[in-house]
């Protein structure tokens, strides 16, 4: 099952992955490897939902611009898990994860 989701996910994500877009993103105390699917908190791996790295990863790609909720739920919405990618956004208000 978790090798479903990995491969959905990836799926998603390999327009973004196989653009010229980095690989590796630093900010404040923080890495973020997509090659290697890790957050990093000062050298630290950091345990984060896929579903946050990803969320993370294509606002990383869209840092130039202001990117919507409404956007967001677009993108990774399905009728299984609105609740639960609902309570990711909202989770993207608190900053405790960097």
């Amino acid at each position: 099952m978790a090798s479903k989701q990995r491969k959905r996910r990836l799926a998603r994500l390999a327009p973004l992955l196989l653009s010229s877009a980095p690989m590796l993103y630093r900010f404040v105390n923080c890495e973020l490897d997509a090659r290697l699917y890790q957050l990093r908190r000062d050298g630290t791996p950091v345990a984060i939902e896929p579903r946050v790295f990803d969320v993370l990863l294509y606002l990383l790609h869209q840092r130039d611009r202001v990117v919507s909720k409404d956007e967001l739920l677009g993108k990774w919405m399905s009728s299984s898990t609105h609740g639960l990618f609902s309570l990711t956004i909202a989770s993207l208000d608190c900053p405790p994860v960097l």
